[in-house]
């Protein structure tokens, strides 16, 4: 696996990185240190994304799964949404003679609408950065997210509000198809990308496994379609009731993207073997992924109507005493 990395990774010169963040835009916040940031390009720079660092080879396992993942959802199950592909790079002192690990990796690739300029946005304090740096504005850079997409929806859809929605559901069902599963699903990692040739869904951040390992896949297969695809990232009523609605409305459609996936797994296996998985791993995330595409099958065949509201799990609180008194000293005080 970590092999694979090694004979694909790209090299360049420290003071390309310098360069580009010096200029760059963020694309989001950080929630921790530990997050990876995306740099968008600015100034005079081209296209280009730079999204990290990745502790190599500590993070070997994300990488080589990124790498899998834009694989499969970019050529094997193809034609819903695109998706970024990224490459991986490293930055050294001298490419001839590359730093050895452990050292750090990003993620090169394509902003999905590069349109060049400066970006709007708002300066803000980021973690691990010394000083605060201008946060782009998703919405003034050629695309929103899926979330606010469904928001805009016309009653009764349009054609192509029903074309975009029903490819980034049968991409959420591919990230929920994958194995291992891919873990951030918010329907904000869909972008809805406007430019010359027309309105397009993107695919963006699956880097990351789902949590919950064995008994939580096997209750979201025990659930419904829509808990398949969320899985523990709940999405809300209102953009339920629409998806349902372009499932219904799409149902043969989707059906035929997702049976598509049935004639490649032998690519499929085959790119499990490329990107340096043992013998195990490929036994299982093929057997696990065959399990959960014929699963999805049956939920999308058999859809008839939105599910019930999702049960969202509620923190115990303790009950606070307004008195305590000597014959009630089993209560708690807070």
């Amino acid at each position: 696996m970590i092999e694979f990395i090694e004979e694909h990774i790209e090299t360049l010169h420290i003071s390309t990185l310098a360069e580009f963040i010096d200029t760059a835009a963020i694309g989001q916040k950080r929630t921790s240190a530990s997050k990876a940031l995306v740099y968008l390009p600015g100034g005079k720079q081209s296209g280009v994304v730079f999204k990290g660092p990745y502790e190599w080879p500590k993070r070997a396992q994300l990488v080589v799964n990124t790498i899998f993942r834009a694989k499969l959802f970019g050529t094997h199950w193809a034609g819903a949404c695109r998706v970024t592909q990224p490459v991986v790079v490293r930055f050294c002192e001298n490419e001839r003679y590359p730093t050895p690990p452990p050292c750090q990796v990003y993620f090169r690739m394509m902003h999905v609408v590069y349109r060049g300029g400066e970006y709007e946005g708002t300066y803000e304090n980021i973690i691990g950065e010394s000083q605060p740096r201008l946060v782009a504005d998703k919405s003034k850079q050629g695309f929103m997210e899926f979330s606010k997409y469904l928001q805009e929806f016309e009653t009764p859809p349009s054609k192509t509000q029903y074309d975009v929605a029903m490819r980034a559901l049968v991409h959420f069902m591919h990230r929920a198809i994958c194995y291992p599963v891919v873990g951030d699903s918010a329907l904000r990692n869909v972008l809805v990308c406007t430019n010359s040739s027309g309105i397009s869904p993107v695919g963006i951040d699956y880097e990351e496994n789902r949590t919950g390992g064995d008994k939580a896949r096997a209750e979201e297969e025990a659930c419904n379609v829509f808990t398949m695809m969320c899985g523990n990232r709940l999405w809300g009523r209102a953009d339920i009731e629409r998806l349902s609605g372009v499932l219904l409305e799409r149902k043969e459609q989707i059906l035929v993207h997702l049976r598509s996936i049935d004639l490649v797994w032998d690519k499929v296996e085959a790119t499990l073997f490329d990107h340096g998985f043992t013998e195990t791993q490929r036994k299982n995330a093929m057997e696990n992924m065959q399990r959960r595409f014929n699963v999805m099958i049956r939920m999308v065949r058999e859809f008839s109507a939105p599910p019930p509201p999702p049960v969202r799990k509620q923190r115990k609180r303790k009950a606070a005493s307004a008195i305590i008194t000597d014959d009630d000293n089993n209560e708690e005080q807070e």
